[in-house]
């Protein structure tokens, strides 16, 4: 079983074990230019090839589509803003 507080930051934790996310211009691959995947934090299975990715102008990055089978799309019913 994998210690999830021990093995992300604490925003990739908030981010991808209670669904929050982190503010926006903020993260890392905001303004990244370089040819690659981009992968999970937690379990680093590619996600998204850079190919894919495009300015959304609201401070997030973006991606037309995904590594095909790696994203499950739903919806997300909960804010976690207190945890």
């Amino acid at each position: 079983m994998t210690n999830w507080k021990a093995s992300l930051t604490p925003t990739q934790y908030q981010v991808l074990r209670l669904g929050n996310t982190e503010r926006p211009y903020t993260g890392q691959y905001v303004n990244f230019k370089e040819s690659g995947n981009y992968s999970c934090s937690g379990c680093q299975i590619p996600l998204y090839k850079s190919s894919t990715k495009f300015d959304s102008s609201y401070g997030w990055p973006a991606f037309n589509e995904a590594i095909p089978g790696a994203v499950k799309r739903g919806r997300q019913f909960t804010w976690n803003a207190t945890k």
